[in-house]
């Protein structure tokens, strides 16, 4: 009895003392806690979690669908208490999100799918509006396009210069729907003339912003009657734009315009198209065909529509014929086309070639993170180390691309500038910002004449262009 009892006893004691430490044991497990959602305003929410027993970065993935969270914000430092902003938020609907968790060791962690409202979510700050341009001025016409900050409405109109006079009335011209911006024709204009256009785009909660363009139509000109595609390459089978697998076509009309590349092995049947320059019209075009068979002709045609007065164009039947496949066998990928993905690790061919990544595997230096992931979080994917904060965290890009932007950098500002007098020291911060943070010219060349106002050395363009320092100098 007594050996049975010392047995009983010996096992509570282990139990008493094994206990707590199972609890601490459960309790100090890499996970998402304290999870909070507040200051739904003005499209924005601030969400707020911990990892309170292992430092972590975390990745935020938010939208309007549960089973497809579309957007996602990014929280790159490592840290036990985590807040970050939900932005671009409509009101009156309900979003879904999760986090994903990575602390130092690699693990990873996820929450559970979240969801919370804006319903009566209060909008009192105005949209901005930025890059107005012209896409091309003729001689009785002009495209005009604009960025917004938000989802807004837009109306453009139109006044005429009278003795240098601002114009007090304006015509309307054009409008447009609930969009982050657009470009619109306005016709009816004459030649010879200057314009001021104004756009005033309004959100939902009809705060509304505008902003002003001068332009002065082109003289009266035949060539602006009719659309006409110049230019057409590939011209010849020899040529450089035909591989084993692919070909880029590319033409120049002269207005602005869409276009779709129809093609296929006979002349009579050209049962596969590309279409280009939906959203933005351009004048010069370039479509890349894929998965083409080597050794094969190949007829095409090339079709460019909604210019200025619905104007539209046809091509007659042109022909290339691919060529042999080289001995490397499958080495050649087809990169060209920006949407191509082989091995499905959502970056493309063409990028993973630039940054130095294979693009048939998810995990270049197989450290067991697939390359994207490793980018997305800060770290080397071609092997060990950070990303550095000079480039924006991302891969740097080979020398020969590197050198091509940077080359072209420099062209656009001596187009702005003229012989450029800049102090050496500042230049590699500007080629970053150009390559690695997504700058255009236009923040450039504003950062140049008000002393970095409208370029940040780390933060990327996509998230700077939303600060109030920018909006206040990106057209002074």
């Amino acid at each position: 009895m007594k050996h049975k009892f010392s047995i009983f006893l010996l096992i509570f004691l282990v139990l008493v003392i094994l206990l707590p430490i199972s609890k601490a044991w459960a309790a100090s497990e890499f996970s998402i806690l304290n999870v909070e959602i507040s200051d739904i305003t003005d499209g924005t929410a601030k969400l707020k979690w911990s990892t309170p027993w292992d430092q972590s970065r975390a990745m935020v993935y938010f939208g309007l669908d549960a089973n497809n969270l579309d957007k996602s914000t990014g929280y790159n430092v490592l840290s036990l208490y985590h807040e970050s902003a939900l932005t671009g938020l409509e009101i009156d609907k309900t979003y879904y999100y999760k986090i994903v968790a990575t602390n130092s060791n690699g693990e990873n962690v996820e929450s559970f799918v979240r969801q919370f409202s804006t319903k009566g979510m209060k909008d009192t700050v105005k949209p901005k509006i930025s890059n107005v341009k012209a896409l091309q001025i003729i001689d009785k016409a002009a495209a005009i396009s604009w960025e917004a900050s938000e989802k807004t409405a837009a109306t453009i109109s139109y006044g005429k210069f009278v003795n240098n006079e601002t114009p007090v009335k304006y015509k309307a011209a054009a409008s447009a729907g609930n969009s982050l911006g657009g470009e619109k024709f306005i016709s009816g204009l004459s030649p010879s003339t200057e314009y001021q256009i104004k756009v005033v785009i309004k959100d939902k909660a009809k705060n509304q912003a505008e902003a002003y363009l001068k332009i002065k139509t082109e003289t009266s000109s035949d060539s602006y009657k009719k659309l006409s595609i110049t230019n057409i390459k590939p011209s010849d089978t020899g040529s450089s734009e035909v591989s084993a697998k692919k070909a880029s076509v590319s033409w120049q009309t002269n207005m602005i315009s869409s276009g779709i590349v129809y093609y296929g092995t006979k002349s009579n049947q050209l049962k596969s198209k590309a279409i280009i320059d939906v959203d933005v019209r351009k004048r010069d075009h370039k479509a890349t065909l894929i998965g083409l068979t080597p050794k094969t002709t190949y007829y095409f045609r090339i079709e460019a529509y909604s210019s200025f007065n619905s104007g539209s164009v046809k091509t007659e039947i042109l022909s290339f014929t691919t060529k042999a496949e080289s001995v490397a066998g499958d080495a050649e990928v087809d990169v060209v086309n920006p949407d191509i993905d082989t091995d499905g690790d959502s970056l493309s061919d063409a990028y993973e070639l630039q940054i130095g990544t294979n693009p048939k595997s998810t995990d270049t230096d197989k450290d067991g993170f697939s390359d994207d992931l490793e980018i997305w979080f800060g770290y080397n994917p071609n092997g060990a180390g950070k990303l550095s904060a000079e480039r924006y965290f991302k891969p740097r890009l080979n020398s020969t691309t590197e050198q091509t932007k940077a080359k072209e950098l420099r062209k656009l500002l001596e187009d702005e500038f003229g012989k450029l007098t800049l102090d050496a020291k500042y230049w590699p911060g500007l080629v970053s910002a150009y390559i690695y943070g997504d700058y255009p010219i236009q923040a450039i060349i504003q950062t140049i004449k008000f002393g970095g106002k409208t370029v940040h050395p780390t933060i990327m363009w996509e998230d700077w262009k939303n600060t109030e320092t920018y909006f206040e100098y990106i057209d002074k």
